[in-house]
């Protein structure tokens, strides 16, 4: 599938329209750094830290569209992930329509004596050349990159001189596990910035390129440059398995593998009619226990040649235990290091894998649903790695199964210890957005089910528009941008040199040399808001027409750090705010009616777990809702169901989630997140009422009275309203702010009346909810 712009997750548009930000404005003020030896100006250090499945590749790609024109050497460390790479980034791949029209994209190995010639005498367009860290790692005459050219020169030395015409950027895809000789040899490039994609610490060698003089003042300076992308975003965004489920397994290892496999048995029964199979990791810290999971798992009949021992020395352990392999599979010991990755696992047809640390931070294999962990060698560093291989979600969308919706972990415990750090780990990645159950031994997860939708219904769908005028939404463009004087439009740097005389200790004040050089990197109005609206809002993406960009406004040539740059910037919430007035919904009719889809029992009827998380997934029956049965409420929402189904109108839990649920676009700009799903929805004979018992409190107040304050939808049958049930007591201030008082008894409905938003108390649910039929 091509990802197109309009695909991008808003997390993702956003954390590229920082990074292309901080690269192109470099030599900014705040983060300038020059060589105290020579005075030249040092590389821009940038980084971006997102969790594995958050999209780190579209959204470097993203990064390469905004910059637009230069040269990026893509290196990682693992060839597996540069070939994938090049296949993904090449026109007509998953990536290519993220990247400017006409970029090249090439294996550096692959360019001949005439490809170096051209690539230096270049001065337009993009670049990207694609390498492995051990492409260029070593100085000797081996690597091809340090091999002569005709003209005497070598490949590695043409590309530090194509800086000359076309600035040079690094973005390093880290391959986990840096080394300072890689940077260093990096650093002769002389490239304008690194941006480095990870989370590990920075190497040593690249902190003289960070501000500060102490630690604390560079670990500010690090954080200062670095994007990081919630995992809590990338979560709600489907990209990740949602609800990981960790099963404590106080019993015997072979107890505890035969409750991984039947987990995975199951899961492969859901994947079958997709044509995919799951995978197994059985996770262990010595071969010999290794050994004694592939016996457990032969034993429990599954078949020899799809389960790898990803274990240094299983063949000699094997044989030294029976005199014999037997059919087991060595995928580690004296394999080359191409076989022993796990893309080529997968290749192999492996379904059950068992492995140790060689893994540990290389298995991001989607498909991973079940993980059986040892419990030796523990710490929750450890646990909360091993627990992170296995959170991607398959196709970065969800299924529409719930069960295929998440993760399986199976713990081997065998001490107070190492509960409590499962403890600490659950609540860690609680933290992140993920849903954490946990159950006791023995204790099987109910399969989800369908509850039928037995009463259909539906609804008119929604969708925001801009008006039909281009004309209009250019004027708002243009009224914010000025034609400025040539020398707005210019920014000025500085290279100064300092020289140490080192016999005496102190500076020779005689060399000291400050030029004064104009920037030449240069961006048009056009670019800069084409980057920046996105990242505010992902329906502003294309939001002009392409006319707009030839208008002579848009296309005069800003400096990075000129005046004409920082009007624009300070005009963007300007922009915005008149963008925001021509931003409404519209009903779409016959053509875009929501009909009510099945319900999705999770879990049903969950035991030996919490006792928060039993009623969370019990099951309730209602006489005259839309589906006979829901589940996965809190208790105040099992209040309000109740409470509606007492109305006796037709109604339903909304189905939420994905495409699966009806969602209402937030008429607000900058909104997070951009879409609404409601809780409930009721059916009245002229209006049809979303109702949300939350109050969505991370919603400004703004964008609740937006939500609140739909207009009727004449076309296509009854108008949709929003109502907020909340607890307590909550008034609207005079200023229309939403705040709650210190009166924590009864309920308020916020709802629109004649026009006006009223907050109104009731002593009794049932009270409250038959304000929507009177």
């Amino acid at each position: 599938m091509v990802i197109l712009d309009k695909d991008l997750k808003p997390f993702q548009l956003r954390a590229a329209a920082e990074l292309a930000t901080l690269i192109a404005e470099y030599p900014s003020e705040r983060f300038r750094r020059y060589d105290p030896n020579t005075g030249e100006l040092l590389p821009f250090l940038c980084r971006l830290q997102a969790i594995t499945g958050a999209g780190k590749t579209p959204i470097l790609c993203k990064v390469a569209q905004i910059i637009g024109r230069g040269i990026i050497l893509w290196t990682t460390n693992r060839g597996a992930i540069v070939s994938q790479t090049l296949t993904n980034l090449q026109a007509y791949g998953k990536y290519g329509e993220l990247l400017p029209k006409g970029t090249s994209v090439r294996l550096i190995n692959s360019l001949s004596a005439a490809d170096w010639e051209e690539l230096v005498e270049q001065t337009d367009g993009l670049t990207i050349l694609l390498s492995t860290v051990a492409s260029f790692n070593r100085d000797d005459d081996k690597l091809k990159l340090h091999q002569r050219l005709p003209d005497g020169s070598t490949p590695w030395e043409m590309l530090g001189r194509t800086n000359k015409r076309r600035p040079l950027y690094i973005f390093y895809d880290e391959g986990h596990g840096a080394t300072e000789k890689q940077f260093i040899k990096l650093r002769e490039l002389s490239p304008k910035a690194f941006l480095l994609a990870s989370a590990s610490p920075l190497p040593e060698d690249l902190q003289d390129l960070l501000s500060g003089r102490g630690h604390d003042e560079r670990v500010q300076s690090l954080r200062d440059r670095t994007v990081v992308v919630p995992t809590q975003e990338v979560v709600e965004a489907g990209l990740l398995k949602r609800r990981l489920v960790f099963v404590d397994c106080s019993t015997t290892q072979m107890d505890a593998v035969q409750e991984a496999q039947v987990q995975w048995q199951m899961l492969n029964g859901l994947l079958a009619p997709q044509g995919e199979v799951p995978i197994a990791c059985f996770i262990v810290n010595e071969t010999m226990r290794g050994v004694d999971v592939w016996e457990n798992l032969v034993e429990l009949n599954v078949p020899k040649s799809r389960i790898a021992v990803h274990l240094n020395q299983a063949s000699a352990v094997m044989v030294d235990r029976h005199g014999t392999l037997d059919g087991l599979r060595d995928t580690y010991t004296g394999k080359r290091a191409d076989a022993k990755s796990p893309e080529h696992l997968k290749m192999e047809g492996y379904t059950h894998i068992i492995w140790n640390m060689t893994l540990r931070e290389g298995w991001d294999e989607p498909l991973a649903y079940v993980a059986y962990i040892d419990d030796r060698g523990k710490s929750e560093t450890d646990i909360v790695q091993k627990v992170g291989r296995f959170v991607r979600q398959p196709h970065a969308k969800p299924y529409d199964h719930p069960d295929l919706n998440a993760a399986y972990y199976f713990f081997k415990n065998a001490d107070t210890r190492f509960l409590r750090i499962l403890e600490e780990t659950q609540n860690q990645m609680e933290m992140e957005g993920y849903e954490v159950i946990r159950v006791e031994r023995g204790v099987r997860v109910p399969s989800s089910r369908l509850s039928p939708v037995i009463r259909p219904q539906e609804v008119p769908a929604l969708s925001p528009t801009f008006g039909d005028s281009l004309e209009a939404l250019h004027e708002i463009a243009l009224k914010h941008i000025s034609r400025w004087h040539e020398d707005s439009l210019k920014a000025t740097g500085k290279i100064r040199r300092r020289v140490l005389d080192v016999v005496r200790m102190e500076e020779d004040t005689t060399q000291r040399l400050e030029e004064i050089r104009e920037s030449n990197d240069t961006i048009t109005p056009w670019q800069y808001l084409k980057a920046k609206l996105p990242s505010i809002d992902s329906r502003l993406q294309d939001i002009f027409g392409a006319d707009l960009q030839m208008h002579p406004k848009m296309t005069q040539a800003m400096q990075y750090g000129s005046e004409a740059i920082q009007e624009v910037e300070r005009s963007l919430d300007a922009i915005v705010e008149d963008l925001n007035g021509k931003l409404r919904l519209i009903n779409e009719g016959k053509y875009g009616v929501y009909r009510v889809k099945d319900f999705k029992l999770v879990s049903p009827d969950l035991q030996s777990v919490s006792t928060l998380q039993e009623e969370k997934y019990k099951v309730r029956r209602f006489a005259n809702a839309v589906h006979a049965e829901y589940n996965a409420m809190n208790p105040f929402e099992v209040d309000v169901a109740h409470a509606l189904d007492g109305l006796g109108l037709p109604w339903c839990r909304n189905p939420a989630g994905g495409d699966v649920g009806y969602k209402i676009p937030v008429p607000y700009l900058g909104a997070k997140p951009e879409k609404f799903y409601p809780d409930f929805l009721l059916w009245t004979d002229n209006i049809i009422w979303a109702i949300d018992p939350k109050g969505r409190h991370l919603f400004a107040d703004a964008v609740q009275t937006k939500l609140l304050s739909l207009m009727p939808t004449k076309a296509g049958g009854p108008s949709v309203q929003v109502a907020l049930v909340l607890q307590g007591e909550h008034i609207r201030t005079h200023d229309g702010a939403l705040r709650k008082t210190s009166n924590n008894s009864g309920f308020t409905l916020i709802r629109q009346i004649m026009g006006q938003i009223k907050a109104s108390r009731y002593e009794r649910l049932e009270a409250l909810v038959q304000a929507f039929i009177e």
